[in-house]
């Protein structure tokens, strides 16, 4: 029984510090908004498939974007990866303090989400 309500606290935690990280996250920018990036996230097999998309002003961090997809509760607790499909291209620690335009995505940009 200790075990368990070990486990429920540490999940209530990691929970608990989920959300506070989705609510600190900066309003999306409206999508009639005069310069938006689209990103959509391909995430991994194992969440079934599902796709994830936001919008991003040019000038936010590749950070905002890792803070968004932590939110996830199926990537909150995983060790993942991100990668632009073609040319394969990944984001690392090293680019999460640049801006979206200087790491070249504009517009509508597809990310895939990998397991490590």
């Amino acid at each position: 029984k200790v075990l368990q309500a070990s486990q429920a606290t540490a999940a209530e935690e990691e929970e608990n510090r989920r959300l506070s990280k989705k609510a600190a996250l900066p309003v999306e920018p409206d999508s009639s908004s005069a310069e938006i990036v689209t990103l959509r996230f391909r995430l991994p097999a194992r969440c079934g498939g599902r796709q994830l998309e936001r919008r991003f002003r040019p000038g936010d961090k590749m950070q905002l974007a890792f803070d968004y997809l932590e939110c996830d509760k199926d990537l909150a607790d995983k060790e993942w990866s991100l990668y632009t499909p073609c040319p394969r291209e990944a984001f690392g620690d090293a680019t999460k303090t640049q801006s979206l335009r200087e790491l070249g995505l504009t517009g509508r940009a597809v990310l895939l989400v990998e397991d490590e």
